[in-house]
């Protein structure tokens, strides 16, 4: 179900009541969670016929952990949320149990270091059904941001899982995109998109890997 715009939170609740299984996605634009908020707060049982979520603006801590700790999430199938900016939130969503149908994942960070969200997303046990991913590295303005967590993803059995594989950034290292590249597990049948600056070596790795399923 699409195309409607969401006119408040009466609106959003009949909208959910109306529908039979999970098939509402709510693209949230601006700053906040607008009127998905109180019904995140008192755990709303017509939450479990959403079955996407997409956040583009910021969210600010509370709204975070309001999203985090809701239980009725349960027919998700698509999160998408780049702009995380606690890295205590991000960990905890990423072992959340409402994310257990989820099929794609967009996710991404406003600090420094990835690592422990890459390691909640590889030591997840709720990710069984996850084909999708794409990770946004911290935007160019976080100067001193680091690829560091990529090897951490090289190192994750779940990426033969992948049909589709996004990185995107301006920070990673050629020697960490390597480790991804020689990965025993990234699968062959993966298409991976690599929006973000690689050298020639690397890129040629991942063409002997993936041939046209690689791109940039």
């Amino acid at each position: 179900m699409g195309g409607s715009v969401i006119e408040g939170e009466t609106h959003l609740r009949a909208l959910l009541s109306a529908l039979q299984c999970p098939a509402l996605h709510v693209r949230l634009e601006g700053y906040g969670l607008g009127p998905l908020r109180p019904l995140l707060a008192e755990h709303y049982p017509g939450l479990a016929r959403l079955c996407g979520l997409e956040v583009v603006g910021s969210l600010s801590a509370g709204d975070e952990g309001t999203l985090n700790s809701c239980t009725t999430l349960t027919g998700l199938t698509v999160f998408k949320h780049r702009r995380f900016g606690s890295v205590e939130l991000l960990e905890a969503l990423l072992q959340s149990p409402w994310l257990a149908r989820l099929r794609t994942l967009a996710m991404g960070w406003l600090y420094r270091d990835g690592r422990p969200a890459i390691h909640s997303l590889t030591t997840s046990p709720w990710l069984p059904r996850l084909r999708e991913l794409e990770i946004d590295e911290p935007a160019s303005f976080v100067a001193v941001a680091t690829s560091a967590w990529l090897p951490l993803l090289a190192r994750w059995p779940g990426l033969r899982r992948l049909d589709r594989l996004k990185l995107k950034g301006s920070n990673c290292q050629d020697g960490d995109l390597e480790e991804l590249a020689r990965s025993p597990h990234l699968h062959p049948a993966t298409r991976l998109t690599l929006n973000l600056s690689a050298g020639a070596d690397v890129r040629a790795l991942f063409q002997h890997r993936l041939g046209r399923r690689f791109s940039t």
